[in-house]
């Protein structure tokens, strides 16, 4: 997934637009370097439609996937929930 800062978004809105409505690509909006929004295709009627469980199991899979490709820590998750705690 492309990651754009809000600068560059400012200057190719129009071509990332484009982008995301011609191929589906999804891109990640960073301020400063930090992740602050995405721009991902739009569904008809997805902001009101219930997800069935296979959908919403998908979803799940592909942000485990995302999320397990990206995670650069070591540590077990419970001593990371520890943390967290503390």
């Amino acid at each position: 997934m492309p990651r754009i800062g809000l600068r560059e978004l400012k200057i190719h809105v129009s071509e990332v637009v484009k982008d995301v409505q011609e191929t589906g690509e999804r891109y990640t909006i960073t301020n400063r370097g930090v992740p602050v929004a995405m721009v991902v295709p739009y569904e008809r009627g997805e902001e009101t439609r219930v997800l069935s469980q296979q959908e919403m199991t998908a979803r799940l899979d592909e942000l485990a996937k995302e999320i397990g490709a990206r995670w650069n820590d070591s540590r077990p998750v419970g001593e990371l929930i520890g943390e967290l705690r503390r």
